[in-house]
């Protein structure tokens, strides 16, 4: 979510200024950085720990498909 809000702010800042009452590439970035917050702050840590884990090191465990 927080690269997502990157690349949107790095697209607003490539853009420059536009009109007051339209919604701008500013305001997604701040709307996917706040969502980002809110999902950090919801999420297990463990669980956390266990989707990087995963993703950092390849490791696709099919045990926790199989249930």
């Amino acid at each position: 979510m927080f690269g997502l809000a990157a690349l949107a702010a790095l697209v607003a800042w490539s853009r420059g200024a536009t009109g007051r009452h339209r919604l701008t590439y500013w305001d997604t970035a701040g709307a996917l950085t706040f969502i980002g917050i809110g999902a950090a702050a919801l999420i297990d840590p463990e669980q956390m720990l266990r989707l990087i884990e995963t993703s950092s090191t390849g490791n696709q465990d099919t045990r926790i498909f199989n249930r």
